[in-house]
């Protein structure tokens, strides 16, 4: 019993979890150069971006790093930061 139990606990966690912490840390040292403030950017994605909810804005703002000068693995702790601003 306690062995399905541990098992259990483990299947549900996710593999990983994204950092916002660390992800300010990123933004700083792989964006900030070109994108000083970061809530220019989170403005021209629109009206619909901010009324989604942070996991749908983290999801988004993923994709877009992934495209644009990813800075690799920091790309979901950078999202996860800008989506929870």
């Amino acid at each position: 019993m306690r062995r399905a139990t541990f098992a259990l606990l483990f299947a549900a966690a996710p593999a990983w979890a994204a950092d916002p912490i660390a992800g300010e840390a990123a933004y700083q040292r792989a964006c900030a150069r070109c994108h000083r403030d970061p809530s220019v950017i989170l403005t021209r994605l629109g009206p619909d971006f901010a009324a989604s909810d942070s996991a749908a804005r983290a999801a988004r703002l993923e994709a877009f790093i992934a495209t644009h000068h990813s800075p690799g693995a920091q790309a979901a702790d950078i999202a996860a930061w800008l989506a929870a601003r």
